[in-house]
């Protein structure tokens, strides 16, 4: 578990890190989305601490919902 201290070292560090990225206008080209076929799927997968399940539902589009 995390404490208020090790919480305020991470802020701490990311915008040390936030500080040193260089401005730029460039933005990354994402791979276009898969489409899904429509209806619902659920996939369990073994994690660190158990199982990991994952419950989607799509209408075809390229975003599930």
């Amino acid at each position: 578990m995390m404490d208020e201290e090790d919480l305020h070292q991470s802020i701490k560090i990311i915008r040390q890190c936030l500080k040193e990225l260089p401005d730029s206008p460039f933005r990354a080209k994402l791979p276009p989305m898969p489409r899904g076929p429509p209806g619902e799927l659920y996939k369990r997968a073994e994690a660190g601490r158990g199982a990991l399940g994952h419950y989607i539902v799509s209408d075809g589009a390229p975003r599930p919902y």
